[in-house]
């Protein structure tokens, strides 16, 4: 599916090729920036399988700041996965903000994202089509 600033993509095995194609649109990134691969892989017995990957809508080394919103303060989860969960049953939350000793913290829409060290931000929950695949290739059965 084409979908503004996100990399998109499809794999399939047909006819004894495989089919590779990824594609970026340009939502969001600079004019120009727009970028597509094809590519076509020949021989017998081809097999392609497609897989989404957990956690790409995290984003590593960022903080939101302010750190808690209004009647929120830290909590200790497990887990990025976890604080995220979090966030998602506290009304008004659009971010949160993990550190790696398990601190968490949520924010609300006010508050601004900032680069930082070893921590782990995101949105209360993420889309269901935005995630990095990956795309395996098999030929008989050697992967």
């Amino acid at each position: 599916a084409k979908s503004a600033g996100r990399s998109t993509g499809r794999c399939q095995a047909e006819g004894g090729a495989i089919h590779l194609e990824s594609r970026k649109f340009s939502g969001g990134v600079p004019q120009g920036a727009d970028f597509a691969l094809y590519a076509r892989f020949e021989a017998g017995n081809l097999q392609a399988k497609e897989e989404t990957l957990g956690d790409s809508c995290f984003l590593a080394d960022t903080a939101y700041k302010p750190l808690d919103m209004p009647g929120q303060s830290r909590s200790q989860e497990v887990s990025a996965a976890a604080c995220q969960a979090r966030c998602a049953k506290v009304p008004g939350c659009a971010h949160f903000t993990w550190w790696p000793d398990g601190g968490c913290h949520v924010q609300d829409r006010k508050a601004k994202e900032e680069k930082t060290g070893s921590l782990t931000a995101g949105p209360p929950s993420c889309p269901a089509d935005h995630g990095s695949r990956q795309c395996c290739f098999m030929l008989g059965d050697e992967l």
